[in-house]
């Protein structure tokens, strides 16, 4: 494969990454950068056209425009990553661009010298792709697979710039840039790689942050379907998907099973006489004793106003008893204070355990509710069980 043909497949590919690239960019969802990097891959097409013209066009376009042209695809596609990652607009990187195309003017035209505009232009390249790699290093642990990928890109692009730089000041005829060579093809070779592989690993990454919003996103519509708005505890629809499921579990591996049905005491007038606002902060604070007290098996909710339920799995009715007078003295001891006021409080619970005569979650739920109503009739404050 000749310099020629490699120069037209560079053109090609670039072509091709850019009308990819703007594509999804229309279609899709993006993130800060990927518009700029799309303007990196178009820009890079034109430089190598350019390149590739070089003895039919002006030295003008050929030389100096195709190598501002590179500088800057090159410092926008930096940029572009890291604006995505998250860093600010890298100026420093136009600066550098503006530098070494001034550099490469004075070089090529002012003091004509085709080893220091190589070396030049060389050096400006490599200390924009060490930059990209800065970047990417920094921010290497929100995608480590892709981020490695584009490492070694950026590794061997170095290495490879670097050589064809000191083979070509070490040739016999330095002025021919684009000769048929080892070293050459090589270089352009690896272009091929690295720009299509680049642009390639951008839209998997902004693709991946996609689907981790999406999955966030996702999580969190089921979260707010599932959770109690105010405690953060189970709703009451999600919090019986569960006791079905923990009644399955029972009834297949013969395990205990109990259950708790809560209430806070006189919660109707603690509202009419504090507000509502006061009533909301109360059922937080009981459901801070609540997820404090239990285990990260036990299963809690919110059934109804003031009525919670907890499930404990591989456990007695009479450990579950333990739990419950646990917590009933951590709310009977605590005072709330709200808009400068005392408010305590008190719970009421009845406990039950599975026995293999509750067909369904429902039967033991019902019974522990039965119980909490015979602790409300013996005085409140208190856990009765059967």
């Amino acid at each position: 494969m000749d310099i020629k043909t490699i120069f037209l497949c560079l053109i090609l590919i670039n072509v091709s990454m850019s009308l990819i690239l703007l594509a999804y960019w229309k279609n899709q969802k993006t993130y800060s950068g990927f518009a700029l990097w799309t303007v990196g891959a178009s820009v890079i097409s034109s430089a190598y056209a350019f390149f590739a013209l070089r003895g039919s066009i002006p030295d003008f376009i050929s030389i100096f425009v195709a190598s501002g042209l590179t500088l800057f695809s090159a410092a926008a596609r930096t940029d572009a990553l890291g604006r995505f990652t998250g860093e600010s607009k890298q100026k420093a990187l136009y600066i550098l661009t503006i530098a070494g195309t001034t550099a490469i003017f004075i070089f090529t035209y002012l003091y004509p010298d085709i080893f220091i505009r190589l070396i030049i232009f060389s050096t400006f390249v490599v200390i924009i792709l060490i930059y990209q790699m800065k970047m990417i290093l920094k921010h290497f642990r929100s995608n480590k697979t892709l981020s490695a990928i584009f490492l070694a890109l950026n590794l061997v692009s170095v290495t490879a710039t670097i050589m064809r730089a000191i083979h070509i000041t070490h040739s016999a005829q330095p002025q021919n840039v684009f000769a048929d060579n080892t070293v050459n093809i090589i270089f352009f070779f690896n272009l091929i790689i690295y720009d299509s592989m680049s642009s390639v690993i951008f839209i998997l990454m902004n693709s991946s942050r996609l689907t981790e919003e999406l999955t966030a996103a996702q999580k969190l519509l089921e979260m707010l379907a599932s959770t109690d708005h105010l405690t953060g505890l189970f709703n009451r629809r999600k919090f019986f998907e569960k006791a079905n499921e923990e009644m399955e579990r029972f009834r297949r591996s013969k395990t205990l099973l109990s259950a708790a049905y809560i209430d806070i005491d006189n919660f109707k007038s603690l509202n009419d006489k504090f507000g509502h606002a006061a009533g909301d902060e109360v059922l937080r604070k009981v459901t801070d004793i609540i997820k404090k007290g239990v285990r990260g098996i036990d299963t809690a909710g919110r059934i109804g106003g003031e009525e919670f339920c907890i499930l404990f799995p591989a456990t007695s009715g009479k450990d579950s008893v333990m739990v419950m007078e646990r917590l009933r003295r951590d709310v009977a001891d605590i005072e709330f204070i709200f808009a400068g006021k005392t408010i305590k409080t008190t719970i009421s619970a009845g406990v039950t355990e599975a026995s293999e005569h509750d067909k369904t979650s429902d039967n033991l739920i019902m019974r522990a509710d039965k119980l909490l109503l015979k602790a409300k009739q013996l005085g409140k404050n208190q856990i009765t069980s059967d």
